[in-house]
């Protein structure tokens, strides 16, 4: 690196972050991967504190640079809680670029709070973009199985995951399964596919705790970092640590309440960790009764919905617990947390009381206490050892024994003759210890939780996968195992709550086909779920079903009246549920546990008026008021942004010119004196991305010659930005020409209610009625038109075979069909030849996956459905020149 590029780099750097730095290992990273013979390494070990998710930053700054970096950043955290400061760092680095002299037009997606659902990373392949998600999100997504992803939808999230990405796995101790997940993906290109051009990923691990990484150079501190004023002030943050027994487990739950009164009368923000909910919620209600001077308190717990874990940052921000926040709160303040806070927050306390846990959690920990450091700033930590539940006490005496023993290895404080130096210096020199003394690495090896055994990634296992068209597959096994490894966790369900139901009045069931047009006009958000215990959720329903059964008789429910959807995880319904189904569980217990197999892993939407998830997001039978949902117009703005809105009416408020109609369903018979329908509208177009709805359906007509012409134009643009060579640039440009062939069709012209006057068209304005497609597929009658007359088509005939057998089936896929199989019905080609391009098309496939791999033909196949997607929004956009 020269020294023009270094000063740019820091210029830039401190411009963006607003901070003195970089720091040398920032710098140092940014050295590696502007050498190309050096590279990327494969991790970055770093004490917590020191800055690791400006990552981030290094990774924009070089592409602004000029450095040859992944386009996309995708950026996993394992715990599931307030909004992390990853996406904090994102936003920043977008307000930055959107209003520098010259934007790159970076693109930021969370797969967990409020940038949720926004598609701006799937549209444009060629913008840089950052996505932030869990372990759960990201992971089922590389794997063709999206969590709460249609089927239709899940190449395209796995195909720009799996390329042209740099995977950045923070705090990779905690999932070692995951972790060695990405590496294979990263490492075995040839096998598992990235041939040229598709640029393949990048993995790039962060951890605080010391683990080496599997493979690939550790990029760690070194002494100029030590040597540097602000590192050396996180470094030697003054922290004392002491360790008290307790003698039972229930004195356990005293003892931290004590602790946190007795800091808080000397400091103004105490965090109090303990390893179980219930005693969370028990110290919470405890210091609630704190006599005297306000002290305000604060849960911070997992199981709860994802839209009330963010307005947790609200709180935090307040009472000044994270260093960017504005302190508005009074007096002290106790955050009280589980694991859910050990991750993912940058929590800065002044004081921690805990219970004992291994090493690894410990440091993390430690982490969240006194994070910057600065002179006269000194954070007590007081840890109590106490054995468990039922645990022997010679069980216990060996365990506690063997997670106290790397702490005993810390310095005495110099300040403190009675306490343990634990400040991230000492943290990092046990670590140095442990590099060269077997008897230190060992007593932390003990302490440390050992990693789940995990199942090794097999072609075989994604090939069954990646075949998103087949809605079972003998050989489609739960990823869960690959994610977290086999692990001993309680069943979980997840669970959302809706105002409005597709569920006819007079039908014993929902029919499939509405619950999946009222999903697609209008899906889950994952700021509508909870992650629940299996057992929780049926003991709440249970509870609640006995409660509303046992209201004055105008207000009892009846054992007919519907309850909620079991969905399974593609979105598919499963099951629908009446009253009388609790009813019958109650007093059955194969009838309990028939319900509760049933809800294992899959996906549950409740009626809200059902009730059962209090004020805190959390699982409560005693919860009778309806929450706030996102599909009631009147109440959903303070915790949702919806892209849709739901109802038997429109609101006043809203402009049908910005909403459309995109699923309607009566509820009840046209003949009742009162007919009811429900129905979704969508955004007709949604400034950040959000698309939901027949994409068929637009707020402007279009012709279907202007948007083939506006397709292929787009798509070679995208490849053209995309860096692809001419022959590479030919084939998705022939794509997009073909791949509304079939809508020339008079069956679906009719069908989709395009206007007489000036057919054929691509898109319209609704007022059709779908269902009149009878399962006839426009891109399968695309593909049949170019093969049955192969010399209207001069462009693709003039291919070579290995190309032209991909235009063909990026054709066939460019709605996520075609993996492998598509419906062969044609109403212009008889039924037997139709069947036969099928089948051609499936073992097209087949060829095609082998040659470029599960997540490079996913990834071609989304770079023609990004061009579709901007040619159908041209006449929407008004900052279209050529709209």
């Amino acid at each position: 690196m020269t020294e023009a590029q270094a000063a740019d780099f820091d210029s830039l750097f401190r411009e963006i972050a607003g901070v003195p730095g970089p720091f040398p290992w920032q710098r140092a990273l940014f050295r590696d991967i502007r050498d190309t013979v050096k590279g990327w390494p494969g991790a970055v070990d770093v004490p917590t504190g020191l800055g690791k998710t400006a990552v981030m930053t290094v990774w924009y700054v070089a592409r602004r640079l000029g450095v040859k970096a992944p386009r996309r950043l995708v950026y996993v955290v394992d715990r599931r809680t307030v909004v992390d400061q990853a996406t904090a760092e994102a936003d920043k680095l977008k307000d930055w670029d959107q209003s520098s002299p010259d934007p790159l037009g970076l693109r930021v997606s969370t797969l967990r709070g409020q940038h949720i659902d926004n598609r701006e990373w799937l549209s444009d392949p060629a913008a840089p973009a950052i996505i932030v998600g869990t372990v759960d999100m990201i992971g089922s997504r590389l794997l063709f199985e999206g969590y709460g992803v249609s089927r239709r939808m899940r190449p395209a999230h796995a195909g720009l995951l799996g390329c042209d990405t740099l995977l950045v796995l923070d705090e990779s101790h905690l999932c070692p399964p995951f972790e060695a997940l990405l590496r294979r993906i990263a490492e075995a290109a040839e096998d598992l596919g990235a041939p040229a051009p598709v640029p393949g990923p990048r993995l790039l691990t962060l951890s605080a705790t010391g683990r080496d990484a599997a493979g690939g150079a550790t990029l760690s501190l070194t002494n100029a970092d030590r040597d540097h004023p602000e590192v050396k002030r996180r470094l030697t943050a003054d922290k004392r640590l002491t360790i008290q027994d307790v003698g039972k487990e229930p004195e356990l739950q005293k003892q931290l309440v004590d602790a946190a009164r007795d800091l808080a009368q000397s400091h103004c923000k105490v965090l109090v960790f303990c390893d179980s909910r219930k005693m969370a919620e028990k110290i919470k209600a405890d210091l609630d009764k704190t006599p005297g001077a306000a002290v305000g308190t604060r849960l911070l717990v997992g199981a709860r919905r994802v839209a009330e874990r963010e307005q947790d940052r609200v709180w935090l921000e307040a009472y000044g617990f994270l260093p960017e926040g504005t302190a508005t709160g009074d007096g002290p303040a106790i955050l009280v947390a589980t694991s859910a806070g050990e991750v993912g927050v940058d929590i800065d306390a002044d004081a921690m009381a805990c219970d004992l846990v291994p090493f690894e959690r410990m440091v993390q920990r430690l982490g969240r206490v006194n994070r910057r450091g600065g002179a006269g700033r000194a954070a007590p930590v007081r840890v109590f050892a106490a054995p468990r539940k039922g645990e022997k006490p010679e069980d216990a005496r060996e365990r506690l024994a063997r997670l106290a023993a790397p702490l005993a290895l810390l310095p005495v404080s110099e300040r403190e003759p009675e306490a343990r130096d634990a400040s991230p210096g000492a943290l990092d020199a046990l670590k140095q210890r442990a590099g060269a003394d077997k008897t230190i690495a060992a007593t932390l090896a003990r302490a440390t939780t050992p990693p789940p055994l995990y199942p090794a990634l097999t072609r075989a296992h994604v090939d069954a996968w990646a075949m998103t068209s087949l809605e079972t597959h003998p050989g489609r096994a739960l990823v869960q195992p690959w994610l977290r490894g086999w692990v001993s966790e309680e069943p979980q369900t997840t669970v959302a709550w809706r105002r409005h139901l597709p569920w006819p009045k007079e039908a014993e069931a929902p029919s499939k086909d509405d619950v999946k047009g009222w999903l697609e006009a209008a899906p889950v958000l994952l700021l509508e779920t909870l992650e629940a215990r299996t057992d929780a959720l049926v003991d709440m329903m249970l509870a609640r079903a006995k409660v509303l059964r046992a209201l004055p008789e105008d207000q009892r429910w009846e054992l007919s009246d519907p309850v909620g959807l079991i969905l399974n995880q593609d979105g598919t319904l499963r099951e629908a549920l009446r009253l009388g189904r609790f009813a019958a569980a109650e007093s059955d217990r194969r009838q309990k546990d028939e319900l509760f197999g049933r809800l294992i892993g899959r996906r549950l939407i409740l009626r809200a008026d059902f009730g059962g998830l209090d004020e805190e997001g959390s699982l409560k039978a005693e919860a009778s008021e309806p929450p706030i949902v996102a599909d009631d117009a009147e109440r959903s703005a303070a915790l949702f942004d919806a892209p849709f809105l739901a109802g038997t009416h429109l609101p006043k408020d809203v402009s049908m010119a910005d909403w459309r109609e995109a699923f309607s369903l009566p509820l009840s018979s046209p003949e009742a004196e009162e007919p009811e329908t429900l129905t979704v509208w969508v955004r007709r177009r949604a400034g950040d991305g959000r698309r939901t709805g027949d994409p068929a359906f637009s707020r402007h007509a279009q012709a279907l010659d202007t948007h083939l012409d506006w397709a292929a134009q787009d798509a070679r643009d995208l490849a053209e930005r995309l860096g692809l060579a001419h022959q590479w640039v030919e084939v998705l440009e022939t794509a997009a020409r073909l791949h509304d062939l079939g809508k020339r069709r008079e069956h679906w012209q009719t069908a989709m209610g395009a206007p007489r006057e000036g057919r054929p068209y691509a898109k319209t304005t609704g007022g059709g009625m779908p269902g009149a497609l009878a399962g006839y597929r426009h891109e399968f009658g695309s593909l049949v038109d170019v093969l049955q007359n192969p010399a209207g088509h001069p462009t693709l005939a003039a291919l070579d075979e290995d190309r032209r057998d991909l235009v063909l089936h990026l054709v066939a896929a460019h709605h996520g069909y075609a993996r492998p199989v598509i419906t062969s019905f044609d109403p212009e080609w008889p039924p037997e030849e139709a069947r036969k391009r099928a089948r051609e098309a499936a073992l097209r496939f087949a060829r095609l996956h082998r040659r470029w791999g599960p997540w490079g033909l996913a990834w071609w196949e989304t770079l023609l459905r990004a061009a579709d997607w901007r040619a159908s929004g041209r006449l929407d956009d008004p900052g279209r020149e050529d709209a």
